[in-house]
């Protein structure tokens, strides 16, 4: 495998040009022709001035241009930036003026003076295809990017709400493809991407998909369902990776659907937030031939761990041993590794050479997380019994009540599995005793009544005095966040 995506592109554009790369909304490229607009809009930078480690801001689509722009930036020895599908000229400007110096932009046709004084070169993304067949040249000889420049900075929020830069190496992908034999990427796979494309999610499993050969294909989103398997039927697709929240609402609008099309699957990935426990055995029952995945990763570290829960057993805090490259230890608040248990957690830290570089111009927030090779996340975790990596949550989620640390995820997963909770919110409401008192919120299944007393009889026979819910209270919805994951600050006190 080659030092950079882009140079593995290449490699299949000569193996197998006639075979499909991206389809995206009806359009479909092959590794030839995708390595042909590459190598075009590469040549279009560098005629426009473009050096190695230039910036470019491009907003995020679902598109074979975006992919096409992806690469050639990097072919021109640049760093590419995307933003949201959906942001604001004004966060466009802002982005581009945090940065620095940006040679381009690449967006919807502007006349926003801030975006076209914020760069060098302003790209209509209707343009990129077009520019990139103008000025392909068959004869022209580029050089490679190197594993250890800097190829993307991600934007991410985290757990602050403040957004941060992740600065990654062109090996931060290259890696783990290399590594990681247990997913079962080859040349025939052909994954649905449903994701945002400048999330890790959609970003990551594409590139890992071309650097096996296979073929991507890209979704906007899930809003039509019809849609989606429209795009799953004619592309023949035969995987997917998913966040649990889309895997959550194809199942609950079409699970039946979904599974009819089992014989077809051949594995999925699900990655983003932890799948409960029953979740996993209703994906079992509905899939029972189809290998499934739970993927534990972060923009800072990239992939982490790997657990094919489908052969293994489904369980409720598990994620897998470390993928090949990675160890990961335990630390306390000031960084020491420390014992870790179930009944008491300690900071996942992450030590590998695929480590995000840092947060761009943030010295201050990747010294809190970055210690040399080790990045420690927000998550508390721990090893079982069998060397398997555990999840217990979100450091800040953890209610911490009489002295006990308590994993809401724990308690939010029995609870659905009672049949009686459609959705459900465990959190901490402040006690002058116990310093917090665990609270259960309940949208009940149908959209009925709650029986609390009911909740409260199961719970108390499967979790510890401590962990079972003094309050029970009936919501209407749970409130979310934009990547559909549970909006925990807002229920925070």
């Amino acid at each position: 495998m080659e030092d950079s995506v882009v140079g593995q592109l290449a490699v299949y554009a000569r193996s197998q040009p006639d075979k499909a790369a991206i389809v995206a909304g009806g359009d479909s490229i092959s590794y030839g022709g995708l390595y042909d607009s590459v190598r075009g809009f590469c040549a279009y930078l560098k005629h426009n001035g473009i050096k190695k480690g230039d910036f470019v801001v491009c907003r995020a689509s679902a598109a074979v241009w975006y992919w096409t722009a992806f690469f050639g930036v990097h072919l021109a020895g640049g760093v590419f930036v995307p933003l949201e599908k959906d942001c604001s000229d004004e966060t466009i400007a802002a982005t581009a003026h945090s940065l620095g110096d940006v040679f381009a932009v690449i967006s919807i046709a502007s006349d926003a003076e801030a975006v076209l004084d914020a760069c060098k070169v302003f790209v209509p993304q209707s343009s990129v295809a077009a520019l990139a067949r103008s000025h392909l040249d068959p004869e022209a000889v580029f050089d490679f990017p190197k594993s250890d420049d800097i190829g993307q900075i991600l934007f991410t929020t985290g757990t602050t709400g403040k957004a941060k830069g992740v600065v990654l190496d062109h090996k931060y992908f290259i890696e783990p493809a290399r590594r990681n034999t247990e997913l079962p990427y080859g040349t025939a796979t052909v994954m649905a991407l449903p994701a945002p494309m400048n999330h890790l999610l959609s970003v990551g499993r594409c590139t890992c998909v071309l650097l096996h050969g296979g073929t991507a294909v890209l979704l906007d989103g899930l809003t039509d369902l019809g849609a989606f398997y429209s795009a799953v039927d004619d592309a023949g697709v035969n995987s997917f990776t998913l966040p649990p929240s889309a895997l959550n609402y194809i199942i609950a609008l079409t699970g039946d659907e979904f599974s009819a099309r089992a014989d077809r699957f051949v594995f999925i990935e699900i990655g983003g937030e932890k799948l409960p426990r029953a979740r996993q055995i209703e994906l079992m029952r509905l899939l029972p031939s189809v290998r499934l995945f739970i993927v534990y990763a972060s923009t800072e570290t990239g992939e982490i761990s790997c657990y094919e829960f489908s052969a293994d057993g489904a369980t409720e805090n598990r994620i897998g041993r470390p993928v090949p490259g990675t160890i990961v230890r335990f630390t306390d608040e000031c960084g020491v590794e420390v014992a870790a248990s179930e009944d008491d957690p300690a900071y996942i830290t992450v030590q590998s050479d695929t480590l995000m570089r840092g947060y761009w111009k943030d010295e201050e927030s990747t010294a809190k997380v970055k210690r040399g090779d080790r990045v420690t996340m927000s998550d508390y975790g721990y090893t079982d019994a069998d060397g398997y990596l555990c999840i217990a949550g979100r450091a800040g989620d953890v209610i911490i009540s009489g002295g006990h640390k308590i994993n809401p995820t724990e308690v939010e997963n029995i609870a659905l599995e009672s049949g009686l909770a459609a959705e459900c919110v465990c959190t901490g409401r402040r006690d002058e005793m116990f310093g917090k008192i665990v609270t259960l919120l309940v949208v009940p299944k149908d959209g009925g009544n709650l029986d609390k007393i009911a909740m409260k009889n199961y719970l108390s026979e499967r979790l510890e005095g401590y962990k079972t819910p003094k309050i029970i209270e009936r919501i209407d919805k749970v409130r979310r966040n934009a990547n559909g994951k549970i909006d925990r600050r807002y229920y925070a006190e």
